[in-house]
């Protein structure tokens, strides 16, 4: 996870070395931190039957300790603006750390952030955090594919979702002369995504995640031209057969479980 390694943090967008602190480690030798989320197996017993029914598995999501030291002496007006960074969020934010800048936590502080000192302005403060879910996530990528001359029988697009789980990305799709507009995944047993009727130079984003569709026309609601179901993208590659001419945008952060 690189984070013991690391020596700043970005939070929220702000650089923890913007406040004169660093990330430090106050255990000597190795450092432990979690390898991923923990897990717990979702079981049924039936009496009369000594092995229980397998129901699934439940992952709790990430936590992790941070503690970071300043390096001066701090005032009061110092540590009132790191409390303020640190705290005021009110929804989850995005954490990443030097070591590792193409992974994202997305957390908040829990519990009760310590300070640390020795009596004379100098120490550390130690923080734990709790995530949204069970993942850590990339940045978010954005692919264009134009099909502005799209042949009847379509054209064979490759996603390549190279997280560990199911990729439900954002698609944008700008329609070109009146019609429909279909992505089939021929990797996933032809599983399809179809829009009917979208009229020329119209946008509609499908929000695969979030299950929304939404039109760049005014008053017009796309729900009931939707056929099939919204996109998920299996890890590895993805084959789409997409069919309609159009320019689609994806969109999308892929999951990590560590």
């Amino acid at each position: 996870m690189a984070i013991r390694d690391s020596e700043y943090f970005i939070y929220n967008g702000v650089r923890s070395d913007a406040y004169g602190i660093l990330n430090v480690n106050m255990d000597g030798g190795l450092q432990a931190e979690p390898f991923a989320s923990s897990r717990s197996i979702r079981e049924q017993r039936i009496k009369g039957n000594d092995r229980p029914y397998f129901m699934g598995i439940d992952r709790e999501p990430l936590d992790f300790t941070v503690s970071f030291a300043f390096q001066d002496s701090w005032d009061n007006e110092r540590i009132g603006e790191v409390a303020k960074w640190l705290l005021s969020p009110r929804y989850y934010a995005p954490m990443i750390f030097a070591g590792d800048m193409d992974r994202i936590f997305y957390c908040l502080c829990v519990d009760s952030p310590e300070l640390i000192h020795n009596c004379l302005r100098e120490g550390y403060i130690q923080l734990r955090f709790r995530c949204a879910d069970a993942f850590t996530y990339t940045p978010v990528y954005e692919e264009i594919v134009d099909l502005s001359n799209n042949s009847i029988d379509g054209t064979t697009y490759t996603f390549n979702n190279l997280g560990h789980e199911v990729c439900k990305p954002e698609v944008s799709i700008y329609k070109i002369t009146n019609g429909d507009v279909s992505i089939a995944n021929l990797s996933d047993g032809n599983a399809e995504m179809k829009l009917l009727g979208l009229l020329d130079r119209e946008t509609v984003t499908i929000d695969c995640d979030n299950r929304t569709v939404t039109s760049d026309i005014s008053l017009t609601n796309r729900y009931g031209s939707l056929r099939g179901d919204y996109l998920a993208l299996p890890v590895h590659h993805n084959h789409l057969r997409i069919k309609g001419k159009c320019v689609v945008k994806f969109k999308y952060q892929l999951k990590r479980i560590q």
